[in-house]
C-alpha cells in the first residue's frame, strides 16, 4: 500500500505541529516547508510530489501561500495535485483570493482535528477519482484503438 504524503507550508513551526499532530497517526506522511519557496524548491530538485499540499495564505518576508498555489497551478491542474489553503483569514474576499489563485479548498483557522481531517480526506479521495477516471480513459482508447 503506498503511503499518502501530505506537504505543509506555513511559517510557523507550531502550526507544523498541529497538522502533523492530526495527519501522522492515520499514516500519512507530512514533509514540512517553511515558505513556498522551500516548497516548490523540494518539488522542483528532489522530484518529490504530494499528494496533497496544505499552505498558509499569509508568510511574511517571501512568497505568500497566494503566489505559492498561483506558481503550482502553472505546473500541476489542480485533479493532480490538491491544495488546500489553511489560514486565519476567513474573510469572503480571503477565501475567494484563494481560489482565485487556484486553490483546491479552505480551511479557516482555528480548525478541529476533524474538520482538516474531513477536507484532506475530501481532496485525496478526488485525487484517486480523478486518476482512475483518466486510467479508464486510457484504457477505451487502448480497446478502441486496438
Amino acid at each position: 500500500m503506498l503511503v499518502e504524503k501530505v506537504m505543509s507550508v506555513d511559517d510557523t513551526n507550531v502550526n507544523h505541529m498541529v497538522i502533523e499532530s492530526a495527519l501522522k497517526p492515520r499514516g500519512l506522511m507530512v514533509t514540512v516547508c517553511l515558505s513556498g519557496e522551500e516548497a516548490l524548491e523540494k518539488i522542483a530538485k528532489r522530484g518529490y510530489l504530494p499528494d496533497c499540499i496544505l499552505s498558509d495564505c499569509i508568510m511574511p518576508g517571501g512568497m505568500d501561500g497566494f503566489e505559492t498555489c498561483s506558481k503550482l497551478r502553472e505546473l500541476f491542474p489542480s485533479n493532480s495535485l490538491p491544495m488546500i489553503m489553511v489560514s486565519g483569514l476567513g474573510q469572503e474576499q480571503d477565501i475567494e483570493k484563494a481560489q482565485g489563485a487556484g486553490c483546491s479548498d479552505y480551511v479557516a483557522k482555528p480548525f478541529s482535528i476533524y474538520e482538516l481531517n474531513e477536507h484532506v480526506d475530501a481532496q485525496l479521495k478526488m485525487k484517486q477519482v480523478n486518476a482512475s477516471t483518466v486510467f479508464v480513459g486510457v484504457i477505451l482508447v487502448l480497446i478502441l484503438y486496438e
